[in-house]
């Protein structure tokens, strides 16, 4: 019981000394927030189901775009020289692994960009907000 009330009073004390200002990251101004570049992990997650790489290409990624697109070419190879059901599962996989992957290099972009411009990262709620659909 000593050792749970010790706990509390070294919690109490930790944020008065500290006060939650100083923990809080700072909020980046209106101004700033249109200088960052942005990346869309929608449209690069389209782009890359419509033409596999390209959404790897959108974010600046050009060597593994080219790889997707050749895991694509070979997975629709494979599609036309069989024509069995594992040949079209992995068609399937292929693109959308390549689809998740584009819009996680999206993702990393923006993350990557506003690190370099010196900002705070987008709150956790706000990322959740983004892949909320809203009509």
């Amino acid at each position: 019981m000593l050792a749970f009330g010790l706990r509390r009073l070294v919690c109490v004390l930790a944020i008065a000394v500290f006060p939650a200002a100083a923990f809080a990251q700072r909020s980046p101004e209106p101004a700033q927030l249109g200088k960052v570049p942005y990346k869309s992990p929608f449209l690069a997650g389209g782009m890359s189901l419509v033409m596999p790489g390209s959404g790897q290409v959108y974010t600046g990624h050009w060597k593994r775009g080219v790889i997707w697109f050749v895991a694509a070419a070979a997975s629709w190879y494979s599609v036309i020289l069989t024509d069995e059901d594992y040949a079209w599962n992995g068609m399937y996989v292929v693109y959308a692994a390549n689809s998740l992957d584009a819009a996680t290099d999206a993702l990393a972009y923006n993350r990557d960009a506003r690190l370099r411009a010196g900002l705070a990262l987008m709150p956790r709620r706000a990322q959740i907000r983004m892949f909320e659909l809203t009509f």
